[in-house]
């Protein structure tokens, strides 16, 4: 009977440590397991963000640098120049010249096939340095090294071949270019710098015969020629704050355009019917505006 004991000790003993080896075994595949999720995840999650990083840093129309990115340049230059150890640079403000005009009068895509055209002959130009959309039409371009070495004769080529440009209507690019120099001590004063120089080459290319936004019209044609009569309304101005008085001018200022669109064989029948209609005093819309008002003329 003992040695029966025993042995069934000894078996007992013998499954408790397999038991156990089970138990190990599976532990550590759940360990493995788990550890190979979460290595899974932090690559995939590191991914993401680096593709986040990647599209917060590049502007999706032309491929170059984003006003992100830039202001990220612009954070680390400043912090380098208050360590004193920014290596020379210089800015080049570049801004696209007609823009407007083609929105207005080709459309939006044709507008925005342009900027990237105007995008490709700035990297063109400037090759080894980064360029920054930071605006719808508005580029910078940070030069250090190479390119800042041989800034004046970069910029004399980005005003040669927009040159070029104006005859063929190809992109036009006005840019200023300005370099940190003592008494800078950040970023900013050279982009202001930069920023005031390229609006002197923008005024020198107009002369030149290259259109800027200032040279499109905001106005319509008064004479409704190739536009609707209906947007001479643009030229007034509501300046009363009561809603009912706003919509009297409003109804006085479509008379008037309707009267000024008609023929003048019309235009005289219908005044004439008119005076026959209108009591004194006269209540008119536009007289009742006035009278509400105390205003004498609804014009600019």
């Amino acid at each position: 009977g003992h040695i029966q004991d025993e042995q069934f000790i000894e078996k007992q003993m013998d499954e408790l440590e397999a038991s156990n080896i089970r138990t190990v075994l599976m532990s550590v595949g759940m360990f493995a397991f788990a550890l190979t999720v979460m290595l899974t995840n932090h690559r995939a999650m590191k991914r993401r963000t680096k593709e986040s990083e990647t599209m917060a840093n590049i502007d999706p129309m032309t491929g170059v640098k984003s006003k992100h990115a830039f202001l990220n340049r612009e954070k680390l230059i400043n912090a380098a120049m208050e360590k004193g150890s920014m290596e020379d640079y210089a800015v080049a403000v570049c801004d696209v010249n007609g823009l407007k005009r083609i929105n207005d009068t080709l459309g939006h895509k044709a507008g925005d096939e342009y900027i990237c055209s105007a995008s490709r002959l700035i990297c063109e130009i400037f090759d080894h340095s980064p360029v920054y959309r930071i605006g719808g039409d508005e580029f910078v371009v940070i030069l250090t090294g190479k390119d800042y070495e041989h800034r004046k004769e970069l910029m004399q080529t980005l005003h040669a071949r927009s040159a070029e440009n104006i005859a063929s209507d190809g992109a036009v690019v006005s840019g200023g270019l300005a370099e940190c120099e003592p008494p800078d001590t950040g970023f900013h004063p050279v982009f202001e710098r930069a920023d005031a120089r390229m609006y002197e080459e923008k005024q020198l290319l107009k002369s030149m015969g290259s259109i800027t936004r200032d040279e499109m019209p905001d106005e319509p044609d008064e004479t409704g020629k190739g536009s609707a009569p209906i947007l001479a309304i643009r030229k007034r101005i509501l300046i009363a704050e009561d809603i009912a008085i706003n919509q009297m001018l409003l109804g006085a200022i479509l008379e008037e355009v309707m009267i000024s669109s008609m023929p003048r064989t019309a235009r005289k029948r219908w005044r004439f019917s008119r005076r026959r209609k209108i009591r004194s005093p006269c209540c008119c819309w536009i007289c009742r505006c006035r009278r509400s008002t105390g205003l004498k003329s609804f014009e600019r």
